[in-house]
């Protein structure tokens, strides 16, 4: 069998996941990508066992895109994740407090609540 190519190594390196469609998801370092398609990116970054990496990118697209539901959520869990539970807290809180007159109790807002009142 040949080695294998400079395109290979590369695709291996930068493979995070593959997605439901087939598809996989390639992590390229700082490459800006659209506020719609961050959240799952940074997900599967948590669900490598990446917590700290995932945290730096939801803070950082928490600066540029603020208080987006599903960016505050995935900002506590990376915190979470990390063993950074004051951290967490501060974004389940900010979480509760965007929702709190929501007509709608999402899961990511029980959760929320739910770690809240165990603090």
């Amino acid at each position: 069998m040949a080695g294998r190519t400079l395109y290979d190594k590369i695709w291996q390196s930068h493979s995070v996941g593959v997605l439901p469609t087939g598809q996989t998801q390639l992590f390229i370092g700082l490459h800006l990508i659209h506020e719609i398609t961050t959240a799952p990116a940074f997900d599967m970054l948590r669900e490598n066992g990446q917590g700290e990496l995932a945290l730096r990118e939801y803070e950082a697209s928490n600066k540029a895109t603020p208080r987006r539901l599903r960016g505050l959520y995935g900002a506590a869990k990376a915190a979470q994740m990390s063993d950074q539970a004051d951290k967490a807290a501060s974004y389940f809180l900010d979480l509760a407090q965007l929702a709190a007159h929501a007509d709608t109790d999402r899961p990511e807002l029980t959760e929320a609540r739910q770690f809240l009142a165990r603090r």
